[in-house]
């Protein structure tokens, strides 16, 4: 499975997976997250995806 890397954009509290903890993050901060949570996060504007200089989404294999 790849997640997805995102910058949050908003310091607070969020839960990716139900089955795992829930994680605090400062506005700045990169963390790789599952596709659909990485999507739910853009439409929120709680975090902006990160794209390479390609312009393709950045991933990381989990």
């Amino acid at each position: 499975m790849k997640k997805i890397i995102v910058e949050f954009t908003h310091d607070g509290t969020y839960r990716d997976l139900v089955w795992e903890g829930s994680f605090k993050v400062v506005r700045g901060q990169y963390r790789a997250v599952t596709p659909s949570f990485a999507a739910k996060l853009a439409r929120q504007q709680d975090a902006q995806i990160i794209y390479d200089e390609n312009h393709n989404v950045v991933t990381e294999d989990w």
